[in-house]
């Protein structure tokens, strides 16, 4: 069987991320793999001045602090893969979309598989998520989703 050379995992730091990185530990035994570790931020501001118009409402200057946000994830991610053994050499902290993010650094990185966590509710998302399913039915490489049970 043709083993991936290279993985990206796109986590998003829920509860669960623990049992995407164990999948990738059980894929990658016994194989020299390449894996990049994603997280991707993205952070939807509401404007509350959008619904009722200028004035009063208008939305005032947002800031998010970038550095401190990408400091905490990566502390995170590199506890996380600590405790299961897998490698910390390629983490990488992006703001944006996730779907196309994740989409953009597998074509720039080549990867064989995308390996991503599928906890979606409702309707379509009830199968995969709406990051996953976008990103399944948008990249050119293997995907595979490891299923976050609802608790």
């Amino acid at each position: 069987m043709n083993t991936y050379k290279t993985l990206l995992v796109a986590i998003d730091l829920e509860k669960n991320t623990d049992q995407i990185l164990k999948r990738v530990a059980e894929l990658i035994k016994d194989h020299e793999t390449k894996v990049i570790v994603l997280h991707v931020s993205y952070i939807e501001i509401p404007t509350y001045g959008g619904y009722f118009g200028e004035g009063l409402y208008a939305p005032r200057e947002v800031h998010i602090d970038k550095k401190t946000t990408e400091e905490r994830a990566l502390d995170r991610i590199q506890n996380l893969l600590r405790k299961i053994n897998l490698s910390t050499d390629d983490i990488r902290i992006e703001f944006g979309r996730p779907a196309e993010t994740i989409i953009a650094i597998a074509n720039k990185e080549k990867a064989d598989l995308i390996v991503m966590g599928s906890h979606g509710k409702h309707g379509l998302k009830l199968l995969l998520g709406s990051t996953a399913s976008s990103v399944l039915h948008t990249t050119s490489c293997d995907v595979l989703a490891v299923r976050i049970p609802e608790e």
